[in-house]
């Protein structure tokens, strides 16, 4: 979801001089809510103040996590973030299995810059996105997935030329803009997510189990299979 806020001179935020950067985590378990909070300053707001200009944020999510594109399709809809992915992302494979993918997400916000110069610009970026299952462990009942800030980049900054990069201009994808790297200062540290792993140490309880229900239930199907036949058998005889 994307929101502009705004925030008043008098505000505690009001001697901010650079693009802050704030990052959280909602939720709880293998599905959160990844939120990024940018604060603008007045100087740089007129700068971004064009109704051509965007922001895009390169998000990078290691393999222990993803983003569901389809989910995100439906999102857009009801208001949802506009998230390009650079890849196709497998929603069902573990993490092993997997490997880190990047979001761009575009962020149109010329409209909602404030003309007087006392007031800050607050732009929020949030999406789902879900923890992967990881191998069981031998010592450890849970896996550290990091997640760390994402680049930032506008698409009508001054800046030198061979310090731009290229990247899809919107949504779209059928055409390469340039875009110009902004700094910000980070008042949150990169973002943890701790993912419960099982026990190497159950495994052989935990095959034992499976392979007993395995057992359990083909016998029930073999016998219920059984009874229907007979049943049919004794019906036409």
């Amino acid at each position: 979801m994307l929101s502009v806020l705004w925030l008043s001179a008098d505000a505690e935020s009001s001697n901010i001089k650079n693009i802050e950067l704030k990052r959280t985590l909602l939720g709880h378990g293998f599905h959160r809510d990844l939120i990024t909070r940018l604060t603008l300053p007045p100087g740089i707001g007129a700068s971004l103040s064009k109704p051509q200009c965007t922001l895009l944020l390169i998000e990078t999510l290691p393999s222990g996590v993803y983003a569901d594109p389809y989910q995100l399709n439906s999102l857009k809809l009801f208001g949802g973030s506009q998230i390009l992915f650079d890849s196709p992302v497998n929603v069902e494979n573990a993490e092993f299995l997997s490997r880190s993918h990047e979001l761009y997400i575009f962020v149109n916000v010329s409209d909602h810059f404030t003309k007087d110069s006392t007031n800050h610009t607050e732009v929020e970026v949030s999406f789902p996105i879900h923890a992967r299952y990881h191998k069981p462990s031998p010592d450890k009942t849970h896996a550290t997935v990091t997640i760390l800030h994402p680049s930032l980049y506008s698409n009508c900054s001054e800046s030198d030329v061979t310090s731009s990069i290229t990247a899809p201009c919107d949504l779209s994808n059928t055409s390469i803009c340039d875009w110009v790297p902004l700094t910000y200062l980070s008042t949150s540290a990169p973002l943890t997510l701790y993912v419960p792993v099982g026990q190497e140490s159950h495994k052989p309880i935990v095959i034992l189990v499976t392979l007993l229900v395995s057992i359990t239930v083909s016998a029930l199907l073999v016998k219920v299979m059984w009874i229907s036949q007979t049943a049919k058998h004794d019906k036409h005889s």
